[in-house]
């Protein structure tokens, strides 16, 4: 019998989720490797299988740019697993874990999301339940992470201040040049700005607080990213079902505050922004042509077309859970974009699925491809699909079940 499970979260991230009790019987895992079906689906990993641990409420999950590794955070485990990655498959393999409290470790209380720096010196997690960013040491031979830092909101600095915008920290992103990190707070309604050294030390720089200095938009800030040139931070308001857009020197990587876009916004020509309801996940492309919001109340993918010269977003379409045959969008929760431009991946929290769409890369047009759901057609750890993740070669994504306390393989090419 599988324990009942809850959301760690019961305010904010997760709330309107609360109270849901699982009682599931004679779940059957999956053999790592094995495809038990002719479709994408490939393999997956459960915590308590194999040896496997970390992934209890897994949520986040990132590929480390050279394509060795794998890493996911295990909320209720406040843990990270890790996996080494077969570069000509994309199999992956059971490491090691980091939890909180172990070893030293700090800052993985509540691990909620996790990245990689471009340069694959460092993996950064967000500690939703500490408040705090947790920073590893990586060695880019071996993938072998070091724990090496942690920052909490409130830290006191040198010279006096406090580390500001970590509370409920929610999300993190790092600049192309290495040089910044961004953290999304969102109990702080904030985007937290540091600066990395050439070791992958953080300092705390400034924070931007919604309602603050004009600054609209990241009321419950849950997710940031930064254009490939370096130009623009785009941050997720889900609270303000909202998408902030802030301008970046690449000289000194600092941040002035530009716009926000607001769902239901009136179009200049007629029509609304849409899609933007509780907006829980971006990404933007390779090419810095195109932005992606996941709106998990809209049950959407909000499509916008980015100026590469000002950053200035312009709304596109939008696609919508049961409209025009498209399937998988039930809580869109997690949106990955394929390096090549050529794919769009989506997790569907109510769904429990992984929806696929294709893009016309000269045209920058999307359409709707297919979708893959937990316990159809032998696909399996997608159980409130919580995260998406793609290689930079575009052979794999790999998708977290957050009630599956998984991890699954999905393989294309």
């Amino acid at each position: 019998m599988k324990k009942m499970q809850f959301f760690t979260h019961k305010n904010g991230l997760f709330g309107c989720m609360a109270g849901i009790v699982l009682l599931i019987v004679g779940l059957t895992d999956c053999s790592q490797g094995d495809n038990p079906t002719p479709s994408a689906f490939s393999a997956v990993f459960k915590d308590g299988t194999g040896g496997v641990d970390g992934l209890d409420a897994a949520q986040s999950v990132a590929v480390s740019k050279d394509g060795k590794n794998v890493y996911v955070t295990g909320g209720l485990d406040n843990a990270l697993a890790v996996f080494t990655r077969d570069t000509s498959t994309g199999s992956l393999t059971y490491s090691t874990v980091f939890k909180d409290g172990t070893g030293g470790v700090d800052g993985l209380g509540d691990a909620v999301f996790v990245t990689v720096s471009q340069d694959g010196k460092n993996v950064y997690v967000a500690g939703y339940g500490e408040n705090a960013l947790a920073v590893f040491n990586r060695d880019t031979s071996t993938g072998e992470l070091t724990y090496s830092a942690v920052i909490k909101d409130n830290d006191a600095l040198t010279g006096g201040g406090n580390v500001d915008g970590l509370e409920g920290a929610t999300a993190v992103a790092v600049s192309q040049d290495g040089k910044n990190v961004y953290v999304a707070g969102r109990s702080d309604r904030a985007l937290a700005v540091f600066t990395r050294d050439t070791t992958g030390a953080l300092t705390f720089s400034t924070v931007f607080k919604d309602g603050s200095g004009g600054v609209d938009g990241i009321n419950g800030a849950s997710s940031v990213v930064v254009s490939e040139d370096g130009k623009n931070v785009y941050v997720a308001g889900s609270d303000d079902n909202a998408l902030a857009v802030f301008n970046r020197d690449t000289s000194t990587g600092a941040l002035t505050y530009s716009a926000v876009i607001k769902d239901n916004d009136a179009l200049t020509g007629g029509g609304n922004v849409d899609g933007l309801e509780s907006a829980r996940s971006l990404t933007i492309s390779q090419d810095g042509k195109n932005v992606y919001v996941a709106g998990s109340l809209d049950s959407a993918l909000a499509v916008f077309n980015r100026d590469t010269s000002t950053g200035v977003l312009t709304f596109s379409t939008v696609f919508k859970d049961g409209t025009d045959g498209v399937d998988g969008l039930d809580g869109a929760w997690s949106v990955a974009v394929s390096e090549d431009g050529e794919n769009v991946y989506v997790a569907g929290w109510e769904d429990n699925a992984l929806a696929v769409f294709t893009l016309d890369t000269s045209t920058g047009a999307l359409t709707f491809s297919t979708v893959f759901k937990d316990g159809t057609g032998g696909v399996d750890g997608l159980f409130r699909a919580s995260s998406v993740a793609v290689s930079k070669d575009g052979k794999n994504s790999y998708v977290t079940g957050y009630l599956d306390d998984a991890v699954a393989v999905f393989t294309w090419k």
